[in-house]
């Protein structure tokens, strides 16, 4: 009987020591679950910290280089608008020293230029800069309308230019200034061909025009060899002044207006 109570009494140690245990174990499972939540909790929290940190960091840097694009808009604008008021201070200097060549290269420039700014019309700056330079558009043509005038008739050059060495000079200041007519348009361009047209013929109507000698019905027909004569006389000056005059008179119609009508006659 001792020996049965004893082994009941070892039994029953052992089964407090194994629930004891057993109920160590499960606190320290239950421990070791909540600190394995708690790490997770936290690893999903920095988790989301470092996405929400990475969408700001990627906001950043879109709007620095937002910033930096703006940035060289900017300063690419300011060097055109550099460049663009330079060339009309140069266009300016050039036509006062009647420097045509020059100024029709510039003239070019500044058109182009001018292109760049089509979206800051109202922007003071650009404002004062176009008045300014269709002001010096103006001043220019009228410049080169006077020294056309200046030549008189091309048949008689040598009566006003009786050296070789001041016709070739003559023939080269033209020449450029029909490169800044171009460069000033067709307007500018329609302007000098009738102007030069209307110079070319006054003769003709001191000769048939009212009160002429030659204005008589019977004499009609000698205006068409009068307008080719003219015509094979300054052909060759024309010529060389630049090609680009013969080809704005290449088609154009000298006229003047008889009792018969206008009496056209194409090169």
């Amino acid at each position: 009987m001792k020996e049965l109570g004893d082994s009941l009494s070892q039994a029953s140690q052992d089964q407090s020591l194994a629930a004891h245990q057993a109920l160590v174990g499960l606190k320290e499972a239950k421990t070791s679950s909540q600190q394995l939540f708690h790490k997770i909790h936290d690893i999903r929290g920095k988790a989301e910290q470092s996405e929400v940190m990475v969408q700001e960091i990627c906001r950043d840097i879109k709007q620095l280089d937002y910033a930096k694009r703006h940035l060289q808009t900017t300063l690419t604008a300011l060097k055109r608008l550099h460049m663009l008021v330079n060339a009309v201070d140069q266009l300016e200097f050039m036509s006062s020293q009647r420097n045509y060549r020059e100024a029709a290269s510039l003239l070019e420039a500044v058109n182009q230029l001018f292109t760049h700014f089509d979206g800051y019309t109202n922007v003071s700056k650009i404002v004062e800069l176009h008045k300014t330079v269709r002001t010096l558009q103006e001043e220019l043509g009228g410049q080169i309308f006077a020294d056309f005038r200046s030549i008189g008739p091309m048949e008689s050059l040598e009566d006003n230019f009786p050296s070789e060495e001041e016709r070739q000079a003559v023939f080269a200041n033209l020449s450029a200034a029909c490169a800044a007519v171009d460069a000033l348009g067709k307007a500018t361009r329609e302007k000098l061909v009738h102007l030069f047209c209307d110079e070319q013929l006054m003769s003709y109507e001191r000769l048939y025009g009212d009160g002429g000698e030659c204005a008589r019905l019977h004499q009609a027909e000698t205006r068409y060899t009068w307008f080719y004569n003219l015509l094979s006389a300054i052909d060759d000056r024309l010529n060389a002044i630049s090609q680009s005059i013969g080809e704005w008179l290449d088609g154009c119609a000298f006229s003047s207006v008889t009792e018969r009508g206008p009496i056209y006659l194409h090169r």
